[in-house]
Formats: structure tokens, C-alpha cells, sequence
């Protein structure tokens, strides 16, 4: 769960502000420049596994310091793992057992030693009576340029974490070997103690937080907006990278990821974007200018993707669109057997469904890890879901063809109402989305 960026030459701000200033029609190819972020994260901390070690601490004044821990943490520990193998350091046994699988393209890497692995030092400082937590991505380095932080001053709860006032610690360069190139950006870590993971170095967890983010000028309006790549991914591509929408819009829904090629719905208007630069210092979008009604997509406001499927419980087959001929809506209840939101919003959708199963047809997406049907038929039973059913794979969620996809489903659970137009007129998430369900449908159908 990493991310890593390239700097890409910019084109010149004076082409960008004049297209901007024209963004009332439909154009095309429209350029941005992108900034880097780390504070207030929009997509969240990224967290690094961490690992023991016993890296070469000759450095360390002993007179002053008593080293109570040593580990390292990774952002790419396969690349780690082959240079210190091509540099000597390491048997062919040992990366074999730490890394050899059939998935793994050991031409992908780089016998260049990188530094893209961070060091960590628990130490007891004997002059200030104190433990001390130092952190380097060179363990060679003078630990007088190693960042330092009292134990005891880190965050004890990551639920109360704030990157704006945590200790985050920046480090500049991180080097990262991806897509064969060496990419080079700044890191940007948060510390804080787990005390209910006794297992990990004593409660440490090194989180970091990196994204880029630009503007937009739709229909007069200033529009921030946030990218990321996916979590197996080091660098920018139109398949994985996701975008957020920051600002207010109309007609959106603000915790929804994008992908490059969807079409969102901004202050009436319509936007693409198309290209993404390898670092994600750039972008290009098309404006298709003001919103087309019959348009395709997964927010409210557009069309809903069709699709045929076969119920779990009977084995029949259905279609949609089918469906919504003989109701007035349509509501997708995506969730898992997994999920405890999911199961907690249960009794919710039983009381709407039971109100209004006259007029509305509920569909239960189940997205699990293993198709098991066994497993979500017994929940199914148990949680008495009388609609109809259809189980997913969770880890499908990047093919085009799955469900999941189609809605860009990232959250659980997630509820989509369409009405008999075939038209998104409500997403939202969380397992008290049953309630704004439930006043939804007495307003429109006035019981």
C-alpha cells in the first residue's frame, strides 16, 4: 500500500489559465498542473508493514544511547530484499523464502542500491532519562540528520490522528524503482503507538500520507480535486489511479473515488478526465460540456449501468431494466457477510423493504472475499433477507465486467436507488443509509 510519484516537466501556466478562463463549453485535452500533498490526506494513511532487523548500528554513541529495538519498514520490500542479494548481503535461500513466488518479475527490479527503506531505532537516551524513537531511510547516515521523537510524545490512538499536528517526519528523496524507472519524491511518515498490536515493534506503526492534488474552473466555480493510485501501485496510470472530488458540486458524491475515464458530474456540467502523467504531476480532462441527462454512470444524476444477473437463492435469471418495468424503484444493497456496518443496517432495510416491497425491488450485493454461496445463504437465512440475492467477488473490483466496478464500490455497506426512468437518484453509504432510504421513498410515494 504505496505510492511514489515522477516529476514531469509543466507546461507553461499562462496555456493553462487561458483554457480555464474558456471552460464554459465542451473542450478537449485541457491541461493541469498538479501539487504535492501530504497533510489532511483525502484518501487516508497508508500503512507500511514493518519488520525486524539487525541492521549495522556502529554509529550510535553507546555511551549515550542503549538500542532496545531495531526493525525496517518498506515502501517496495522485494526491491529491498534483490539488491541486498545482488550486493552480497543476502542468500539466494533467503530471498527465495521471503520472496520467490510465481507472480514475482525479478526483472522489475534494480541491483541499484535505493533508498526506499526506512530504518528504525528504539533507544534509550541515558543523559535525558528518556526512550527516543529515530527513523533514516540511510542506515550509513550521520545520525545526526536521523529524525528523532520522543516515545512518549507519539500518538497513542491512530483514530485521533490529525496530519497536521502529528509527528509527521519528511524525507526528501524517497528512491522507488517502478515500471523499470527510478522515481524519486518526497516521504512523508506519521508515528503513532498501536497499543493493541503487542506484536509490531513494540506498537509502533509507521504511516504515510502522499497525494497530488489540482483545480478546476467549471462554470466560474473553483473545484479541488485529489489523486492517488490504488494500493499496489508506486505510480500514476489511467487504470488505477483515483481521484476525489474536494470542493462542494452539485449533483455529487463527495466520498466517491474516481477512475480516469469516468464521467462526473460537476456545477452542471460534465467532466472527463483522460490522461494521467507517470508521477502525477499532470493531467488532462475533457469538459463535455453541460450535462447530458442520458449519460451513463454511478452517481446520482445519471443513468445506471443494466445488467443481467442470476438470484442466488432460485438460480433465476433477471434483468434490470426487466425489473424496474413492474416497480418504481430499484435499491442496490451492497454489503458483506463480513461487514459489521453492513449487518447492523440489516434490520433497517427489513423494516423499508416490508413497507414498500409493493412498489420497489431490493437487490442484496454480496461481495466476498471467496464465492462461497454456503456462507452468505446461511447469513441470509439468519438475517431473514426475504429480496432477492447475488454474491460477488470482492477481489474482482478492477475488472470492468463486475458489479462493484461498474458502481465504483468502496465502501460497505453502499445503497443505490434508481427510479422506473432507470436514473441514480440516491447513493449513499453506511449502515444508517436506511433511514434517509426510508424518507426518500415516503416522500415520492407519499406513505
Amino acid at each position: 500500500m504505496r505510492s511514489a510519484y515522477l516529476k514531469i516537466i509543466c507546461l507553461l501556466t499562462i496555456n493553462v489559465v487561458f483554457i480555464n478562463v474558456q471552460e464554459t463549453k465542451a473542450q478537449k485535452n485541457i491541461v493541469i498542473n498538479l501539487h504535492e500533498g501530504y497533510r489532511q490526506n483525502p484518501f487516508g494513511l497508508t500503512s507500511l508493514n514493518i519488520h525486524s532487523s539487525d541492521f549495522t548500528t556502529t554509529f550510535i554513541d553507546s555511551n549515550r544511547y542503549s538500542i532496545i529495538k531495531k526493525a525496517t519498514c518498506h515502501f517496495q520490500r522485494n526491491q529491498y530484499l534483490w539488491q541486498n542479494y545482488k550486493a552480497g548481503k543476502f542468500s539466494f535461500d533467503t530471498i527465495k523464502k521471503e520472496m520467490y513466488r510465481p507472480s514475482v518479475d525479478t526483472t522489475a527490479f534494480t541491483a541499484q542500491p535505493l533508498h526506499s527503506t526506512f530504518y528504525l531505532l528504539l533507544l534509550y537516551d541515558k543523559i535525558k532519562n528518556d526512550t527516543l524513537f529515530a527513523l533514516n531511510n540511510n542506515p550509513s547516515a550521520d545520525f545526526k540528520i536521523w529524525k528523532k521523537v520522543p516515545f512518549n510524545a507519539i500518538t497513542r490512538n491512530y483514530t485521533k490522528i490529525n496530519t497536521t499536528t502529528s509527528h509527521y517526519l519528511t524525507f526528501n528523496p524517497i528512491e522507488l524503482f517502478e515500471n523499470r524507472t527510478l522515481i524519486k519524491r518526497p516521504a512523508f511518515l506519521t508515528l503513532f503507538v498501536d497499543t493493541t498490536y503487542d506484536n509490531k515493534f513494540l506498537g509502533i506503526q509507521v504511516f504515510h500520507s502522499y497525494f497530488t492534488y489540482g483545480f478546476l474552473n467549471i462554470n466560474s466555480q473553483k473545484i479541488r480535486f485529489a489523486l492517488k493510485p490504488d494500493f499496489f501501485a508506486n505510480y500514476f496510470n489511467k487504470k488505477t489511479t483515483m481521484i476525489k472530488i474536494l470542493s462542494k458540486e452539485s449533483n455529487n458524491f463527495r466520498k466517491q473515488d474516481y477512475k480516469i475515464g469516468d464521467t462526473i458530474h460537476i456545477n452542471g456540467y460534465d467532466i472527463m478526465f483522460t490522461e494521467i502523467s507517470f508521477g502525477g504531476k499532470k493531467i488532462k480532462y475533457t469538459n463535455l460540456g453541460k450535462s447530458n441527462a442520458g449519460i451513463v454512470g454511478f452517481n446520482k444524476g445519471y443513468k445506471y449501468p443494466v445488467f443481467d444477473y442470476v438470484e442466488l437463492v432460485t438460480g433465476k435469471s433477471f434483468n434490470t431494466d426487466s425489473v424496474l418495468k413492474k416497480k418504481k424503484f430499484l435499491l442496490i444493497d451492497f454489503w458483506g457477510t463480513w461487514c459489521q456496518p453492513c449487518i447492523a443496517g440489516i434490520p433497517g432495510l427489513i423494516k423499508v423493504y416490508e413497507k414498500y416491497k409493493n412498489d420497489i425491488e431490493l437487490i442484496s450485493v454480496a461481495s466476498e472475499k471467496n464465492m462461497d454461496t454456503s456462507l452468505v445463504l446461511e447469513a441470509i437465512k439468519k438475517y431473514k433477507m426475504t429480496w432477492q440475492q447475488l454474491l460477488v467477488k470482492n477481489l474482482d473490483s478492477e475488472n470492468p465486467n463486475s458489479l462493484l466496478y461498474k458502481f465504483r464500490i468502496n465502501a460497505y455497506p453502499s445503497f443505490l436507488m434508481i427510479n422506473a426512468e432507470g436514473r441514480i437518484i440516491m447513493r449513499i453509504i453506511g449502515y444508517k443509509g436506511t433511514e434517509q432510504i426510508a424518507e426518500l421513498l415516503k416522500e415520492k410515494l407519499g406513505y
